[in-house]
């Protein structure tokens, strides 16, 4: 694989391309999403809010039918089998954020996580911190 524009100098091999390499590293940034920590049932939350609101009680499949997808279709599927017309558009209005859920939810780190890490990082080069251990 080969960068547009060359190889910087210093720099490694990242999505296809090379990216340079800070000289100073300030954060990592970690894929979350059912990988670091479970945020699945926190998103279902959000959206149990959304069927209150329009007074509907989906069964646990049809809940899980929405993970992972944008709702264009799914969201409309589910509400026309509890006898409503919904768009996605409208779905998502009355929606809170995804944030949230880093924000203000319980977000939990599955068990392990944080001494995976700790054994696979240069303690020398980044420091391990995380709301769970603040």
């Amino acid at each position: 694989m080969s960068c547009p524009l060359g190889q910087p100098p210093g720099g490694h091999l990242f999505m296809g391309g090379h990216m340079p390499r800070p000289a100073n590293m300030q954060a990592g940034l970690f894929d979350f999403d059912g990988v670091c920590a479970d945020t699945e049932p926190l998103g279902l939350q959000l959206d149990s809010e959304v069927y209150a609101y329009y007074g509907i009680e989906p069964t646990d499949e049809e809940r899980h039918a929405l993970v992972g997808t944008t709702g264009e279709e799914t969201i409309p599927w589910l509400f026309r089998r509890h006898g409503m017309e919904v768009t996605a558009r409208e779905f998502w209005s009355h929606r809170r954020p995804n944030d949230l859920i880093y924000r203000e939810m319980p977000l939990q780190l599955i068990p392990g996580i944080p001494e995976r890490w700790r054994t696979r990082l240069n303690a020398d080069f980044i420091s391990f911190r995380s709301r769970d251990t603040e």
